[in-house]
């Protein structure tokens, strides 16, 4: 990212992108990215704005994954509570349905 050459910078910038690396690699490399969202190339100052919003998409898709895998928790444990609730209903032991 410090090479004279443009073309060089604006493919060590776009590298540093949050899809192709750990969120703890990433904000190390961060702060040195950012500072080529002025560079003078724009080719350069493109690429590190782009891995900016690509890691705000990266964030808003892992926030909505970890909803999703909230839900379907909560989903298995409400189908949990059923199962036993109707098991107690029914006496308290597993019926198989086979043979009832």
């Amino acid at each position: 990212m410090q090479s004279a050459d443009a073309e060089i910078r604006a493919r060590a910038v776009r590298e540093i992108c949050p899809c192709k690396m750990p969120w703890p690699v990433f904000y190390q490399l961060r702060k040195a990215a950012k500072r080529l969202q002025n560079d003078p190339d724009p080719k350069v100052a493109k690429n590190a704005r782009h891995i900016e919003v690509d890691a705000t998409q990266v964030m808003a898709f892992e926030g909505s994954l970890e909803r999703i895998r909230e839900r379907m928790e909560s989903v298995d444990d409400e189908q949990a509570r059923r199962s036993l609730r109707r098991r107690h209903e029914r006496g308290g032991r597993a019926v198989d349905r086979k043979r009832a």
